[in-house]
């Protein structure tokens, strides 16, 4: 029987070996966000060109932001005390990472609905609608991914257990009431001085 010599097998490849620590998920970066938040903006001056008249659409660019990033930053804080509170497994990084990609794809839904705002602003008189939807398609879809990428962040299985689940169902509401308020407060700013 021959013995060869340890040295002459071939070295195991790196990706053979288990990493040594966890691998972490890269955030947004920071100019992303603000980037999303200026879309957000754009998207509400884009369908309050339909009013022809420059301070409505001065006005208008908080309009889209102001509600679904309102939301996130008022109720963020409850979130991660309540979380930390009920002793559940996520670290709170997750849970803000979570949050800042639900941003991330607010943003880049409402910079694909600026040329449909355009579009209706320069074809209609419907601008207030469009100036609506403007505002509830991306924080509806902003406010699914936060769901999803909370859940993610703290359980792979397939039932949530129930405190969590209450969490979320608290925070999806609490946000809600607090995006409505602010909308309704956007829409007197933007429409105040609008001729019937």
């Amino acid at each position: 029987m021959v013995v060869t010599d340890a040295a002459s097998f071939p070295a195991r490849p790196d990706s053979w070996a288990p990493p040594l620590t966890p691998v972490l998920e890269a955030a947004p970066s920071v100019p992303t966000v603000l980037w999303s938040i200026v879309a957000m903006g754009l998207v509400a001056a884009s369908a309050a060109l339909g009013a022809a008249e420059p301070a409505v659409v001065v006005r208008a660019l908080p309009a889209l932001a102001a509600p679904a990033i309102g939301a996130v930053v008022l109720t963020a804080p409850a979130l991660l005390a309540l979380h930390q509170f009920l002793g559940l497994d996520a670290a709170p990084e997750r849970l803000v990472l979570a949050l800042s990609r639900a941003v991330v794809a607010g943003g880049r839904i409402a910079l694909g609905l600026v040329p449909v705002m355009l579009f209706f602003a320069a074809t209609s008189t419907l601008w207030p609608v469009a100036l609506a939807a403007a505002v509830a398609i991306p924080g509806l879809a902003m406010a699914c991914v936060a769901l999803l990428g909370l859940r993610d962040a703290e359980t792979e299985a397939l039932i949530m257990p129930p405190r969590f689940a209450l969490l979320l169902v608290a925070w999806a509401g609490l946000s809600l009431a607090i995006a409505v308020r602010i909308a309704v407060s956007m829409a007197d700013l933007v429409l105040a001085g609008v001729p019937s």
